[in-house]
């Protein structure tokens, strides 16, 4: 996501002039963009394996009606889902607010059709990205993550 992000980004300053795309300003902006994809992209991740831990977990019987380690565990997922899910807003509306702010730098500056359908093509792909990526039944490593961790071992025993 965040290389797609990049090509988006890159694409749509390549008719900028060199001035306003190594301004300061537009550099910071790029670095808080990727900064909010990563944060993101952290998001997800973790989403995915509270999600494959309490799918995973099972109680025992024998604890079903009073405190357990297993009833400790689910509630603090719960907690941690929660504050992970208000994270995720807080940085979407913080990304809106970032792309608001580079759209206007680089508005001022026109870009050619084909670098304007390219640009729209890569967007629309970013957008379905990430609605993947909120999907709460996705539950893949996100792409290039080959490596999962084993957690329901720790829960199991």
């Amino acid at each position: 996501m965040t290389r797609l992000d990049e090509r988006v980004w890159a694409l749509a300053a390549s008719e900028a002039d060199g001035s306003v795309r190594n301004a300061p300003e537009w550099m910071a902006m790029v670095e808080e963009k990727q900064s909010t994809q990563e944060g993101l992209k952290i998001c997800s991740q973790l989403s995915a394996q509270i999600e494959q831990l309490e799918s995973a977990s099972k109680e025992h019987p024998q604890f079903l009606r009073q405190p357990s380690a297993h009833k400790f565990i689910r509630s603090g997922l719960g907690i941690a889902k929660g504050s992970i899910q208000s994270l995720v807003s807080q940085r979407q509306t913080h990304e809106n607010d970032s792309d608001k702010r580079m759209e206007s730098v680089r508005s001022t500056v026109p870009l050619s059709e084909h670098e304007a359908t390219q640009l729209a093509q890569l967007q629309e792909t970013k957008e379905s990205l990430r609605q993947r990526m909120s999907d709460p039944s996705f539950n893949e490593p996100i792409m290039g993550d080959s490596e999962t961790v084993d957690t329901t071992a720790a829960i199991d025993s």
